[in-house]
């Protein structure tokens, strides 16, 4: 799997090359690596255009990300976009639709 991270002012923008994100930690771990600093962005977007498979351990991947990023602070906005109407349902059922912001593929 390969994920561009690709800073702007306090905007970062993950984009995610794969069609599955099923726990390899993959995003987190490309994340880790970076010299980004996570205390300095107010949002906080993952394209998922190319992912069309995710399971649990993947969910738990996208909320290490946000937790990383959101540290102590209160607020962080995520935002999801480009998001399979199936895999959007997903978050419905567990109950994290309220903590991101998903946007389905058009």
């Amino acid at each position: 799997m390969s994920v561009a991270l690709i800073p702007e002012n306090d905007h970062l923008l993950l984009v995610v090359h794969s069609s599955r994100i099923d726990g390899d930690n993959k995003i987190f771990m490309t994340v880790k690596q970076s010299d980004l600093e996570p205390g300095i962005f107010a949002s906080i977007e993952i394209d998922l255009q190319a992912v069309v498979y995710l399971n649990s351990l993947g969910i738990a991947e996208i909320i290490s990300v946000f937790r990383y990023f959101k540290g102590e602070r209160e607020k962080l906005k995520m935002v999801l976009k480009n998001v399979d109407a199936s895999i959007a349902k997903l978050f419905d059922v567990v109950e994290l639709a309220h903590v991101f912001e998903i946007h389905l593929k058009p």
